[in-house]
């Protein structure tokens, strides 16, 4: 039976890429799906089928071009949480137009929760990375303090919508019926709590390589994959030095540099190519390593074809994921800042010491089953259903 989803989502990178797969899953299912979320974004929702409506509250905000100073600081004050009101009201407004089953609200979202909240509808968090459990860590803990900053906006904003005050910002995902996660299970932190209402549904298939590439002049087994994000976080010198490294080692690498960055922003050696984008299932398939920032989304894709990763996390979610995919065996991990010469022995120690393939190669399996359970589509599908069961 087809159902009605409402979508809340901001430019948030790598993580638009996943939630726009499940979209397009949504879509293809013959579900009717509306998307609220800022211009930047407006034809990755539109190229899926769903129906795009523009998020009032949203800056003006590029993340493939803009790297603000401070950047967290600036996003909780300019997009997560500083126009919760604003937001809130945004969402209230696009169920009026939708009439969604389902609200479904990325996890950053302060002000959409609030509006998911008042609505009274089933609701869903997705989530693109990995749950730290920040809302269990002690008041003073850095994370859960730069959340917790926002407070009073946020207790406004509940207020405002005729909701009961939160004692933390990180209170507010209790009152949804599921948190998706789009990972799995095996890379979850065993010292972290989990939630009843958490759910690991795995990354979504990759979509469809419309833009097919020619991987003939590549050896086989040599092909390094090296991404470092599609939004702007200043990552030239790294990939720079990553390119240098290279150059010394028997291999071909492929740098897929992204909106943020132009050819000409690098000095590449005969055998590295750089390419603006490439969909990453055609070289991973074929792929020995990947060599990336930690992001959450390139990580799934290497992991979700047994490639082992590199990873020089830079911010963000990155040391996080990196730390735990080097706990289940599948990473090498160093600092953004190395020279050369130091990639290049930690890439010839992941690409020679079979281990990191082995605990790859298992997480690609605990991967293709998550999928084959049905993943978010299927979770989302259960709660518009009223088959979602108890959280």
């Amino acid at each position: 039976m087809p159902h009605r989803y409402l979508f809340v989502l901001w430019d948030g990178a790598g993580a638009v890429i996943a939630e726009k797969r499940v979209l397009s899953q949504l879509v293809k299912a013959g579900h009717g799906v509306t998307v609220l979320a800022p211009p930047s974004i407006e034809a990755h929702v539109r190229s899926t089928g769903a129906t795009y409506l523009r998020d009032p509250s949203a800056p003006l905000y590029s993340s493939a071009t803009d790297f603000p100073i401070d950047e967290l600081a600036w996003l909780r004050d300019n997009v997560w949480i500083g126009p919760a009101k604003q937001q809130a009201a945004a969402v209230l407004d696009a169920t009026h137009a939708a009439r969604p089953h389902v609200l479904v609200v990325d996890s950053a979202l302060c002000g959409a929760l609030i509006g998911a909240e008042a609505s009274r509808l089933p609701r869903a968090i997705l989530g693109s990375t990995l749950y730290a459990g920040a809302r269990d860590r002690p008041s003073n803990d850095p994370g859960r303090a730069f959340w917790d900053s926002g407070l009073s906006v946020v207790n406004e904003a509940r207020a405002t919508f005729g909701l009961q005050p939160v004692g933390s910002v990180l209170d507010q995902p209790e009152a949804f019926d599921r948190i998706l996660i789009l990972s799995i299970t095996e890379l979850h932190d065993p010292g972290v709590r989990l939630p009843d209402n958490v759910r690991y549904v795995g990354p979504p298939p990759d979509e469809d390589d419309d833009q097919p590439l020619d991987l003939a002049r590549f050896a086989l087994d040599k092909v390094v994959l090296v991404s470092f994000s599609t939004s702007q976080m200043n990552q030239a010198p790294i990939l720079q030095r990553v390119a240098d490294a290279l150059a010394g080692l028997p291999v071909r690498g492929l740098v897929t540099h992204g909106p943020a960055l132009r050819p000409t922003d690098l000095k590449l050696p005969d055998n590295v190519l750089a390419l603006d984008f490439a969909n990453h299932h055609a070289i991973l398939t074929r792929a020995a390593a990947v060599i990336t920032h930690g992001g959450h989304g390139t990580v799934m894709a290497a992991l979700s074809h047994g490639v082992p990763v590199l990873c020089m996390p830079m911010g963000r979610d990155q040391h996080y994921v990196s730390e735990r995919v080097r706990a289940a065996g599948a990473a090498v991990v160093i600092d953004s800042q190395s020279r050369p010469a130091d990639i290049a022995r930690a890439l010839q120690l992941l690409m020679t010491e079979s281990s990191y393939r082995v605990a790859a190669v298992r997480l690609r399996a605990a991967i293709a089953n998550a999928r084959a359970r049905g993943g978010a589509v299927a979770e989302l599908e259960a709660l518009a259903a009223g088959r979602a069961g108890p959280a």
